[in-house]
């Protein structure tokens, strides 16, 4: 007489069987997934919807084991991703960024704080590995912003002149010899032009 199988024994039997067929036949059960969500796209997101806000720990939990057991993985799409989507990257950044300008700017002041040491360090080799390109910016930029530029200079000596006048005695100091040669130069060229 044969056994009768359990609730739990048929699940477990049916889950077996879809997944080996499911094993057996990737291409075609892809192509059938791919046409179901063609064709209901809607619900399908709505689903997936429910599904998340019914279970966000769950889900963010999941999602953040995949990550780390697939780092290499998930970095290698995510710039995969980044390359072929520069344009919708740049805007979706950028409408973020216009979005959250409070938020971004108290993040950015955070990160700055507890890595300085690591920023002066990451902007002083990008600055050395684009002198050209810096130069360029920071002429372009005070160009159109010359008004804006001489202000904060003013508001900046007006604030610190006991630091701006140390640093000027520092840097005299230590640049004396090149001072004077620069100033010989000068003297020597008026003394030409008054003796032509």
């Amino acid at each position: 007489m044969k056994t009768k199988l359990t609730d739990e024994e048929k699940k477990a039997k049916k889950a077996a069987r879809d997944k080996a067929y499911r094993k057996a036949n990737k291409e075609k059960v892809a192509a059938q997934k791919k046409a179901y969500y063609a064709a209901n796209q809607e619900k399908v997101a709505a689903r997936q919807k429910a599904h998340y806000e019914a279970n966000k720990e769950k889900v963010a939990a999941q999602a953040k084991a995949y990550r780390e057991a697939n780092k290499e993985k998930v970095a290698a799409y995510q710039k995969a991703y980044r390359e072929a989507n520069k344009e919708k990257v740049a805007a979706s950044k950028k409408a973020y960024h216009e979005a959250n300008k409070e938020k971004v700017a108290a993040q950015r002041k955070v990160y700055h704080e507890a890595n300085k040491e690591k920023m002066v360090a990451v902007q002083k080799a990008y600055r050395e590995a684009n002198k050209e390109k810096v130069a360029a910016y920071q002429k372009a930029h005070y160009e159109a912003n010359k008004e804006k530029v001489a202000a904060q200079v003013k508001a900046y000596y007006e604030a610190n002149k006991e630091k701006v006048a140390a640093q000027a005695k520092a840097y005299n100091s230590q640049n004396e010899e090149a001072l004077n040669m620069l100033q010989m130069i000068g003297e020597f060229s008026m003394l030409n032009e008054a003796t032509k």
